[in-house]
């Protein structure tokens, strides 16, 4: 049954505005130090160079990333007349709300209306998946468009007409120009492997997987045509070897041991691990598996097998498994029986009062913002549920955990500082515009701070440690912790708890 006219007009209201308002305390912020910042500074440099097909960082050529995330950061940019985190954000917000509207008709033809929204509830409030959302990184747009290209496909193959699978190929095109092979290789091997094991007649025709491949092949030219026009052969060899080969056989970052991702999947769905665990078992013991079970199921096994292999590990790459993770959820513990389904809720449920317990013995100055508007959130909460359970109504109980994500979500919103004391970078504009003369050169040998290029008009240039014996008269942006390794005598042009700014005097100098 497919969603009437006014329930798709809610949707496209009901869920943005849902995102926006659980999401605003933690997008209303300073960029982070780490990607979020190296991805405005590649972006910067694109403006700067007038490449939008070939991204530099540290005046190094990074073929890590598509360029289609960073043209959003820059669209962002022109819209709002400089680089702000909400700005950003909204269009991970605008995919993602896109995504879960297609997935929410079609769990609807699979389930219900109410399992619909339950499943997606379920989905967003799951630890990674809301923390994709609002983080600057373009993992949101590979999971909206794997799980976009995935519910096509299947909703193809139920019908048994695939007319419109052509749209699964496209959106597998957009998640390579987001992320890179990974978006193709997810995609394409659930559904070959899917195709195999579920159809009596193995045949890859009728999907139409040539027609697909040559669709994909077109998004990847798209990006490695002007690329290699641009730079040459160069870009192409280091695409291959040191971004693809690399990261896959011998990582130089990220690096984790085969079973990584086998002891942090169920993590990845916190405050859902307990039910995800049962119902993951009871889906693979099950005998009469569905097609929907099975396709959920490879989904889930086939991507983490083969991200296993790959010598680089981050969690984040998990994240297209929520959607399988939490719809076996619901599905196993529709079928559990009453007593697996009040364990499953009272141990759930019990992650709050205990939690609550821990924030109540933090004992930190710093902390204290965070301490006390999160036991006042929690508070209600656990009160709601207590009772829910003096009422009997123990499945509220359970859903009401869920509720525990977006109360410490607004609680580290207020009090992101507390948790990233090397946030808040837009300060140093004004701090560098006061003392230090206009185009003149920083240096640095804080790779953070390299990231803050895109904020200024002074030039921030990356040394080695001794060639701060060899810099007289030239100022240096570094952190304060590492002031001991300077053997020059210096003058500092200002600090403070974190960073500090310093000009290096000059021989006999006092």
């Amino acid at each position: 049954m497919k969603l009437s006219l006014q329930q798709k007009k809610n949707s496209f209201l009901f869920i943005p505005l849902v995102l926006i308002l659980i999401t605003l305390p933690l997008i209303l912020r300073d960029f982070t130090p780490r990607d979020e910042l190296k991805y405005i500074d590649i972006s910067s440099t694109m403006i700067k160079t007038h490449n939008f097909f070939v991204q530099y960082f540290n005046n190094q050529m990074y073929t890590d990333k598509p360029p289609l995330y960073f043209w959003l950061i820059i669209i962002s940019r022109y819209i709002l007349g400089g680089f702000y985190t909400y700005g950003i954000v909204l269009f991970n917000i605008a995919i993602e709300s896109f995504m879960l509207i297609k997935l929410y008709d079609f769990l609807k033809k699979q389930f219900n209306y109410k399992a619909s929204g339950i499943i997606i509830f379920l989905i967003i409030s799951s630890i990674l998946h809301y923390i994709s959302i609002v983080t600057v990184r373009m993992d949101v747009f590979l999971n909206s468009f794997i799980v976009l290209s995935l519910i096509n496909f299947f909703d193809c193959y139920k019908q048994g007409d695939y007319k419109k699978n052509y749209k699964t190929f496209i959106y597998i095109g957009f998640a390579f120009l987001f992320k890179g092979l990974v978006g193709i290789l997810t995609p394409l091997l659930v559904i070959i492997i899917f195709k195999f094991i579920a159809s009596k007649k193995y045949t890859l025709k009728e999907i139409g997987l040539l027609k697909g491949l040559g669709i994909i092949l077109l998004f990847v030219l798209f990006w490695l045509i002007p690329s290699y026009l641009a730079v040459g052969p160069i870009f192409i060899k280091q695409l291959l070897f040191k971004q693809i080969y690399g990261r896959a056989v011998n990582a130089y970052v990220h690096k984790k041991p085969f079973y990584y991702y086998l002891w942090t999947l169920p993590a990845i769905v916190f405050p859902w691990c307990i039910a995800f665990c049962y119902s993951l078992y009871k889906s693979i013991t099950n005998k009469s598996k569905t097609d929907l079970d099975k396709f959920l199921l490879l989904w889930i096994g086939i991507t983490v097998f083969y991200l296993s292999l790959v010598s680089s590990k981050i969690i984040i790459y998990l994240l297209p498994l929520t959607v399988p993770m939490m719809t076996i959820t619901y599905i196993e513990l529709g079928k559990a029986s009453r007593r697996a389904k009040n364990i499953i809720y009272y141990t759930t449920a019990l992650q709050l009062p205990i939690l609550l317990i821990a924030i109540f013995f933090i004992d930190s100055e710093d902390f204290l913002p965070f301490k006390t508007t999160a036991i006042l959130g929690l508070s209600i909460i656990t009160l709601m549920m207590i009772i829910f359970i003096i009422k009997n109504k123990i499945h509220r109980v359970f859903y009401l955990s869920g509720s525990l994500m977006f109360i410490l979500a607004i609680c580290l919103g207020l009090n992101i500082k507390t948790f990233n004391k090397e946030i808040g970078f837009y300060k140093y504009k004004s701090i560098i515009t006061k003392y230090i003369p206009n185009n003149q050169i920083i240096y640095t040998f804080e790779d953070d701070l390299l990231r803050t290029q895109f904020m200024i008009s002074n030039k921030i240039v990356s040394v080695k440690d001794e060639t701060f014996q060899s810099k007289a008269n030239n100022i240096f942006f570094l952190k304060k912790k590492n002031l001991d390794k300077i053997k020059n005598a210096y003058t500092i042009l200002y600090q403070d708890d974190k960073f500090c700014f310093i000009k290096i005097k000059t021989n006999g100098e006092k």
